[in-house]
């Protein structure tokens, strides 16, 4: 399973204490500083030229709120990697060719997901490290263009977890994947948050900070995906509980550490949400 940052997207649950736990451009013709008498044709030729896809090793800058935009929209401005960025375009993936476009949003999440599994393995607690897919715009995609890019970002310590902004990236892509392979603890997500405490419990709330994991009041622990089949109705938490017990509770609860749960509701359950978030704390 790999980190696409749902978390950092939208938590939409409650709260539950555990108490065990765009468009190519047209040139003009040659000669030109404009469009003369073979305008048409010269059109012509442009738009049945073969697609040109992105390639992978490119560098952008980016904010969360073009994050959230993916994968309708293109992502972040494109920069020297020498420069300050803070995604990387790591592979970029060919679709099928027949690929309705209401699908694409899909295929394109899976395929971008196999791929970052090859280099970031046993990543289902690397938290701050978020995957991103782009699409061909729509114009591309009517052209026969079947790509999505594949890009990573890494949330910044000190940020706002509800916003964040994220972290300037090494120049080279392999210094990225070799830190994380090296010290994968580092990618972790913790918070520190006001006003919470071992009695109250966190509420990943605006006020919500990412923090060092070494010093921080909570952290969130591996959450796999509430389990369900299509049209299931929603168990509420007696039926959510044995699920979510033996992946948080039954997991880290101890005499100094408590576990708390953050679950869908009947609403969220009912739009398709499937989060669950372990996160854990100092009694």
């Amino acid at each position: 399973m790999h980190n696409r940052g749902i978390v950092l997207r939208a938590i939409v649950a409650l709260a539950a204490i555990v108490s065990l736990a765009g468009c190519s451009s047209l040139t003009a013709g040659a000669g030109g500083s404009g469009l003369g008498a073979s305008a048409g044709s010269e059109i012509a030729r442009e738009a049945l030229q073969t697609p040109t896809a992105p390639t992978d090793g490119l560098c952008w800058q980016i904010s969360y709120a073009e994050f959230l935009q993916e994968p309708e929209v293109a992502n972040g401005v494109e920069v020297p990697c020498s420069s300050a960025h803070q995604a990387y375009t790591f592979v970029v993936n060919s679709l099928a060719s027949d690929l309705q476009r209401a699908d694409a949003a899909s295929a394109a999440n899976q395929s971008c997901g196999a791929s970052y599994n090859t280099l970031f393995p046993n990543n289902i607690d690397a938290y701050r490290i978020l995957l991103s897919e782009t699409l061909p715009s729509v114009t591309q995609w009517a052209a026969g263009e079947r790509w999505v890019r594949c890009d990573v970002q890494e949330t910044a310590a000190g940020s706002l977890f509800r916003n964040p902004t994220f972290a300037d990236l090494p120049t080279k892509f392999s210094i990225f994947v070799s830190s994380y392979t090296t010290s994968p603890s580092a990618y972790a997500m913790c918070i520190d948050e006001p006003g919470t405490t071992a009695v109250t419990g966190p509420a990943i709330g605006t006020g919500a900070i990412i923090a060092d994991c070494t010093s921080a009041q909570w952290r969130l622990e591996p959450s796999p995906d509430l389990p369900d089949a299509p049209g299931v109705p929603y168990p509420g938490y007696t039926g959510l509980y044995p699920y979510m017990h033996a992946h948080c509770g039954a997991l880290y609860d101890t005499a100094t550490i408590r576990g708390w749960i953050f679950y869908p509701d009947n609403a969220h359950w009912t739009a398709g949400s499937r989060d669950f978030e372990c996160w854990v704390g100092s009694r």
